[in-house]
């Protein structure tokens, strides 16, 4: 599953970085991360 490496190298990113929490918003954005395909996104 890509989705899934997508997720795991994007939160050692927010580890490193020290955040808890990233707010994504763009159909592409949330797509590239979750597979979600639908009209209306956010993924926090």
């Amino acid at each position: 599953m890509e989705h899934r490496k997508r997720q795991a190298v994007f939160c050692d990113h927010l580890d490193r970085e020290g955040l808890d929490a990233y707010w994504l918003v763009g159909g592409a954005n949330v797509r590239y991360l979750s597979g979600f395909t639908g009209d209306d996104s956010t993924l926090l």
